[in-house]
């Protein structure tokens, strides 16, 4: 241990500079190269004289609040990036889910017949001549719901051998992923399955619903027409099926009349021998692939006007199309998604965020600590990030405190865990290192010290011991350099509250003042101790500690709420753990 002797390293005669800022601190160390004292006079000077705006600018910062400015390119890009996941994660989901709702699709082929109803019969009756001179809609809708009535798909079924076709008839067009479905679907089926005979009902039976789920019939408005369209995965069979379905009706149709004319001139009737004619070439040019127009016009009241020929494209958009429309749709869902996620974040993510919830200046914000990163940083160091962010903050802490007039600091952390030790000791090192102040760091949480781990010393005794009378201060205290003390937290059974909450502390603050420029104190979270509420009446400000992404803005509101009360002075936050959306190549340019 290397206790310091009660002589201040700054009055040692070399060259003391007695240009403090505000009048207060003394002089600084003149320790080096010749000319570093001049050098850090000129510096000490400059930063004064900033300090005198800088104080001028607090005063209106905490009269005038800013106000929250209108979002710009960069607020914008901010949130994109930083919500990057929940965007990513949208556009995987509902291209995903699409993707395999198309590999769940088999595709279709959808094949058209156009008929025509004339209402012309050979013989006359009152049903038939409601139909001339004017079409009616609603008889439209009769015939084509006569299309899809049993009479018609038994036949067709039949003729076609639909039934004959295996019950998952899909599987031969269907993608890998559907067969697999298909598959367990059939091992359900063939579990009910317990006869010949059943399965043969259950062929016909399920081929006839098929059939007649896969029909359409849809009237054209404004005419006497109407199409039947058919659904198949086959496209020759969707055709196939199409036509003979149009012709069984036709002869549905023929057979009517015939019974008519039967009941009204009787068998032998010339026109019943022609109608009987008729319908048995129909019947007999069903498998044929066309008919000519005379044949399918033929006598009956509902006329073929345009056979089916087999389709080229299966129904609906192509599946690129969908995919890029799915696409887009995700994108713009992830990116809605992403507002509303980032509205709803309760957390710090910019320093922006913590002077507008808090109503307090941002004394500087600390990037995430990369992994492999020293937690003290030292000389040589590496000119990072993370390092640049610990001289911005110490220069402005040293602007701060001398225009304020400020030597006795605590940092503490809001909800706890948020790197308080982190930012203390390298803000002690960088304000004794760089900027040559005389600088004690003290671990004031006594409940959980980690101060000395940092440094890698002892912890066997130190400010409790001091608070106690059992240790001297000077021989409490480790000189890591001559600008840099460090005084551990110790080892004491009595209650922190009591220690901290006594005229010991204020003596020690009292002392500790006269031997250096800047004490930063080391403090146990607001949330759930109040050891920086006790402290505040002895120390001169506070300085809170906030961990972007983690801490909520209510919640550390609710941990200063008591220093507000007790009209502690609060310098202001630090935003520690921050992360940067966006890559410095885009925000250098936005």
């Amino acid at each position: 241990m290397n206790p310091i002797n009660g002589t201040s390293a700054r009055n040692n005669g070399n060259g003391a500079n007695g240009n403090a800022a505000n009048g207060n601190g003394g002089g600084y160390a003149n320790t080096g190269a010749p000319g570093t004292g001049l050098m850090v006079r000129d510096r000490d000077a400059a930063l004064s004289e900033y300090a005198f705006g800088r104080d001028a600018a607090l005063v209106e910062y905490f009269a005038n609040p800013p106000r929250q400015n209108p979002a710009t390119m960069r607020d914008v890009l901010k949130v994109l990036f930083r919500q990057k996941g929940v965007i990513f994660a949208t556009i995987l989901a509902v291209c995903g889910t699409v993707f395999a709702g198309l590999k769940m699709q088999t595709p279709e082929y959808e094949a058209h017949v156009k008929m025509l109803i004339l209402a012309e019969k050979q013989l006359e009756s009152p049903y038939y001549r409601d139909l001339e001179g004017s079409f009616k809609t609603e008889m439209a809708l009769t015939q084509s719901e006569i299309v899809k009535a049993n009479p018609v798909l038994e036949r067709a079924v039949k003729s076609l051998k639909l039934d004959e076709r295996p019950l998952d008839y899909e599987r031969e067009f269907a993608s890998p992923l559907k067969q697999t479905v298909l598959d367990l679907k059939m091992q359900m089926i063939q579990k009910k399955i317990r006869s010949a005979e059943q399965e043969k009902f259950m062929r016909f039976k399920v081929a006839l619903e098929s059939l007649r789920e896969n029909i359409k019939v849809k009237p054209v408005s404004n005419t006497n027409l109407f199409t039947i369209s058919v659904k198949d995965f086959s496209p020759i069979a969707a055709a196939t099926i199409a036509n003979t379905i149009s012709r069984y009706y036709v002869i549905f149709d023929l057979e009517q009349q015939l019974a008519e004319l039967q009941i009204k001139y009787g068998e032998k009737h010339l026109a019943v021998k022609q109608l009987e004619d008729h319908i048995r070439d129909v019947e007999r040019t069903l498998t044929e692939k066309s008919n000519s127009y005379i044949d399918t016009m033929g006598p009956a009241s509902v006329k073929i006007l345009e056979q089916a020929s087999m389709p080229t494209d299966p129904v609906g958009l192509p599946k690129f199309l969908v995919m890029l429309a799915a696409f887009f749709a995700s994108v713009f869902l992830g990116v809605m998604l992403a507002f509303v996620f980032e509205s709803m974040d309760p957390t710090f993510r910019s320093p922006e965020d913590v002077e507008r919830a808090l109503n307090m200046p941002l004394l500087g914000s600390i990037p995430r600590r990369k992994f492999g990163s020293r937690l003290l940083t030292k000389e040589p160091a590496i000119h990072t990030k993370y390092s640049q962010s610990f001289q911005r903050l110490a220069d402005q802490m040293h602007i701060v405190m001398r225009s304020r007039g400020l030597q006795t600091v605590v940092i503490s952390s809001s909800i706890g865990s948020e790197g308080t030790t982190t930012v203390a000791v390298n803000l002690a090192s960088y304000l004794s290192r760089h900027l040559k102040h005389k600088v004690l760091i003290v671990d004031a949480n006594l409940r959980n010290p980690s101060v000395h781990r940092a440094f890698k010393i002892p912890n066997n005794f130190g400010l409790s011991e001091v608070l106690e009378g059992r240790t001297p201060l000077e021989s409490a205290i480790w000189e890591m350099t001559p600008e840099l003390g460090v005084l551990p937290a110790g080892k004491s059974k009595t209650n922190p509250l009591t220690l901290l909450d006594s005229q010991a502390m204020a003596d020690f603050a009292a002392r500790a003042k006269e031997k250096y420029e800047f004490i930063l104190i080391d403090c146990a979270n607001l949330k759930h101790f109040r050891d920086t509420e006790i402290l505040a009446g002895a120390i001169d400000g506070v300085a809170v500690v906030v961990e972007a992404g983690h801490a909520r803005r209510q919640a550390v509101k609710a941990c200063i709420a008591p220093l507000e009360q007790k009209k502690a002075n609060l310098m202001g936050a630090i935003l520690n753990k921050r992360s940067f959306a966006l890559p410095k190549v885009i925000y250098d340019r936005v």
